[in-house]
């Protein structure tokens, strides 16, 4: 299952890169509240590991490692938690003024029930619109410390 959703960013897309490819800044715009921590070197690049906690219908624990970082195109970390196991992927390219960031996930794997509910019930109901809520946080906290840089 893929699934992808972008949005338009008033910002060069190395700024884009810099704020989605910090991983310790994911629950700044995260969906639902999370803490995340680092379990190796933070700033190891490829291979840098992470472990996450996501408030959702309990505590969710996952393990998260970078698997690319092509500055300041792409950006991938593979995630594993209760639900399967996902690449999680960040793109930017250039558009007009600004940048269109796209974030897409891909399931490599899940337990039988995610496989079955996730694209019928789940995402319809809730991912999308957790989505657009992370990507719009995104926007304001690219676009925030963009504005305030250049003041």
């Amino acid at each position: 299952m893929r699934r992808e959703r972008s949005i338009l960013i008033n910002a060069t897309p190395e700024a884009v890169y810099e704020y989605v490819s910090d991983v310790m800044r994911h629950p700044d715009w995260a969906a639902q509240k999370m803490e995340m921590k680092h379990t190796g070197d933070p700033d190891a690049g490829v291979g840098a590991e992470f472990e996450s906690t996501v408030h959702f219908m309990g505590h969710v624990a996952g393990r998260l490692k970078v698997i690319e970082a092509s500055r300041p195109e792409r950006f991938v970390y593979r995630c594993q938690d209760s639900s399967g196991r996902y690449d999680w992927t960040f793109v930017t390219k250039a558009e007009g003024t600004g940048t269109r960031l796209t974030q897409s996930f891909d399931r490599l794997n899940a337990p039988f029930f995610v496989k079955l509910i996730q694209p019928t019930l789940l995402y319809p109901l809730m991912g999308r619109g957790m989505f657009d809520k992370c990507l719009t946080a995104i926007k304001a906290h690219v676009e925030g410390s963009t504005a305030a840089t250049s003041a």
